[in-house]
């Protein structure tokens, strides 16, 4: 564990400046407190902190002690007051030169020196308060500007107030007077012609269009009754729902395999009556449409807590019963086991649990089997992927913000050092007797 403490030495030196005024008993302390990689602690770390002030040398004897307790902030930064415990006022400044030792127990892990630096003016500065004042020494250069925080987030928008009622229709304004009539001019005066000579016939105009058809006249008479056909090649079947198909040699009009009752049609086997086309085995096909027209749709509305409803979902591997398997717990349905691979394993979701988050993917037929419209699931996959990014998206954000914090300190922390070199240059002086 790491503590980095290099801000110390600009503090002491702001309180020296104000020791003029009424000197205050305490000293600010801050440091950021960094793990083995160089990365600042996370919030709230316990930290302990003891401060002992060595009168003459690094090692001398202690003059003053004391110990906080505190935590780190969003940075990993601790800000305390070194005589927030103890008073600063016992410590005799007049005994000579005077070392701060600074240990840090983290989180729990025991004390550790961060080393002693030599107090260069700050505690000095509350010696300086009752004594007679000193020559004015010359003005310092300006401080560094601090670095300004991140905006806060934004808060959330208030409701928006009720639309006021509308405002009564105004009076009509009254109708303007009709304008005077003009006066009617004088009628002319009719001129009777002579009549002009007949002209010449023109040229025949061209063949209108065909009328309409006349009106159907009565029906004839009906013809006498043709033979009787002969009888057909095909016999009855054997079954409701039996379909015929040519073998090579003959019509075979007894075959349960394609089955069509008029109003639901099986391959495989005789369909339940809840599907329209029930197929009993497995389906090849080069593409699958479902109607999704949003002409055909109302009510139509974005899933909400997709991610959550995917993470309730159990994907299983699983073998299909065999057909005697079936039979011997007397369930009335045709096995689903691939007979030309019955040991190939499954994979998919279970009806019965599906059905307690998603109750709108399964079909339940009339005898009480349940199914999956797998197909379905998309639409819920789609919406759990969006949600998932928008997190990932977020603490993408957050994370960046924190680097960017993170390298403002210190920027900072190098802008006070240049500072403190640049009034010691002022000063001439490196440490206070």
């Amino acid at each position: 564990m790491k503590l980095k403490s290099t801000l110390l030495p600009v503090v002491f030196l702001l309180f020296a400046v104000m020791a003029s005024a009424q000197a205050p008993e305490m000293v600010n302390y801050q440091a950021v407190v960094r793990n083995a990689q160089g990365n600042p602690e996370p919030a709230n770390t316990p930290v302990t902190l003891t401060f002992i002030i060595h009168l003459a040398t690094p090692t001398g004897s202690p003059v003053y002690q004391e110990v906080q307790n505190t935590t780190t902030n969003a940075f990993g930064l601790v800000n305390v007051q070194i005589g927030h415990v103890n008073s600063l006022a016992t410590v005799s400044w007049s005994q000579g030169n005077m070392y701060l030792e600074v240990q840090a127990n983290v989180n729990g892990g025991g004390n550790v020196s961060m080393g002693t630096s030599q107090l260069i003016s700050v505690p000095y500065a509350l010696y300086a308060a009752n004594s007679a004042p000193g020559p004015v020494g010359p003005t310092g250069l300006q401080g560094i500007g601090g670095v300004t925080g991140p905006t806060g987030i934004n808060g959330t928008p208030g409701t928006a107030g009720p639309t006021g009622a509308a405002g009564a229709t105004g009076i009509a304004g009254p109708t303007g007077n009709n304008g005077v009539p003009g006066i009617t001019g004088a009628t002319g005066l009719s001129g009777t012609g002579t009549a002009g000579a007949t002209g010449v016939t023109g040229p025949s105009g061209i063949d209108g269009a065909a009328g309409a058809t006349g009106l159907t006249g009565p029906s004839g008479a009906d013809g006498a009754p043709g033979l009787t056909g002969a009888t057909g090649v095909l016999n009855n079947g054997t079954a409701v729902g039996n379909t015929t198909y040519w073998d090579g040699t003959q019509w075979v009009v007894n075959s349960g395999f394609l089955y069509n009752n008029g109003n639901a049609v099986g391959i495989g086997g005789v369909p339940t009556s809840t599907y329209t086309l029930q197929v009993f085995g497995r389906l090849k096909t080069n593409g699958f449409n479902e109607t999704s027209d949003r002409r055909l749709k109302k009510n139509i509305n974005t899933l909400n807590s997709a991610l959550a409803t995917v993470l309730q979902l159990r994907g299983v591997s699983y073998n299909w019963k065999t057909q005697a398997e079936l039979d011997k717990e007397q369930m009335h349905t045709k096995s689903a086991l691939d007979p030309n691979n019955p040991d190939k394993p499954e994979i998919g979701l279970i009806a019965q649990e599906v059905e307690k988050v998603l109750p709108g993917v399964v079909i339940t037929d009339k005898d009480g089997f349940k199914s999956v419209e797998y197909s379905k699931l998309v639409a819920v996959l789609v919406e759990a992927l969006k949600e998932q990014q928008a997190t990932i998206d977020q603490l993408k954000a957050a994370n960046n913000s924190s680097e960017q914090n993170i390298k403002a300190l210190e920027n900072e922390t190098s802008k006070m050092r240049a500072s403190i070199k640049a009034l010691q240059e002022v000063t001439g002086t490196s440490s206070i007797k």
